[in-house]
């Protein structure tokens, strides 16, 4: 039996389901390098991997950062992915068909 490789997103998805975090192999955030050090002061010592988006700030609009993630995650082979945004979620289903796209809520159990 072949494992699923599950991703998340940080903001909004991880970041309000702290139950995703011992499901989850690494997170793809939308945020870029220049604010890699506020992520981990949020989060502590992460124990798995963060793939941040190699636009800079100021270039990281919803397409940056849909296709970064989008990119990361064919690359990956990735099986799920949870995302909390449900235009990004709707936008990744179609860029990364392979993958199952499941949108989260906050304060909602996972769907």
């Amino acid at each position: 039996m072949v494992k699923d490789i599950v991703f998340s997103d940080w903001d909004g998805t991880a970041s309000n389901h702290p139950e995703l975090i011992g499901m989850i192999d690494a997170i793809i955030t939308g945020r870029s390098w220049e604010e890699a050090q506020d992520l981990f002061d949020e989060t502590g010592d992460l124990s798995i991997p963060v793939f941040f988006n190699p636009s800079s700030s100021k270039e990281n609009d919803q397409m940056a950062i849909v296709n970064h993630k989008a990119s990361i995650l064919n690359k990956s082979g990735a099986t799920k992915y949870y995302e909390d945004i449900p235009e990004e979620a709707n936008m990744l289903k179609i860029l990364c068909p392979k993958t199952k796209i499941i949108t989260v809520k906050k304060g909602v159990t996972i769907i």
